[in-house]
């Protein structure tokens, strides 16, 4: 789990909701995990977002957002490594800031993911969200 200033934390925590406020829930059941909270599992990891399909309960996708201090290469090697080998899609979103970073990262680790973004608006709050921006 990334470490996280409460400031960041809480941005984090909003994309999550928004996101699943976004969602199709006649086609997934959403999981989520905000903050520290490990509310559902895979394989023991805890990722932010988890949809299964609401007919087959199969994993579709695997989410994670991370904050502008989080995309580290421990972050890489510690989660965004175990969550690639998980059943469904993996996505990474960030701040569309740190995308060119997170790219770096993401080549250097070798892992397979898709890489998205997210726009914080003037006032705080999430304004857009693309999920496979490559």
């Amino acid at each position: 789990m990334a470490v996280r200033q409460q400031l960041s934390q809480g941005l984090h925590d909003r994309v999550i909701d928004f996101i699943k406020s976004h969602l199709s829930v006649e086609k997934y059941e959403i999981y989520t995990n905000p903050g520290s909270e490990q509310n559902w599992s895979i394989k023991g990891e805890f990722p932010d977002i988890l949809l299964t399909s609401k007919e087959s309960k199969q994993i579709q996708f695997v989410i994670e957002i991370e904050t502008a201090d989080s995309i580290t290469p421990e972050e890489a090697r510690n989660q965004w490594k175990a969550y690639s080998g998980l059943p469904g899609v993996f996505h990474i979103l960030v701040p569309r800031d740190s995308m060119p970073i997170a790219r770096q990262i993401i080549a250097g680790q070798g892992i397979q993911t898709k890489l998205g973004y997210y726009v914080v608006g003037h006032n705080g709050e999430i304004t857009n969200v693309q999920y496979n921006a490559e």
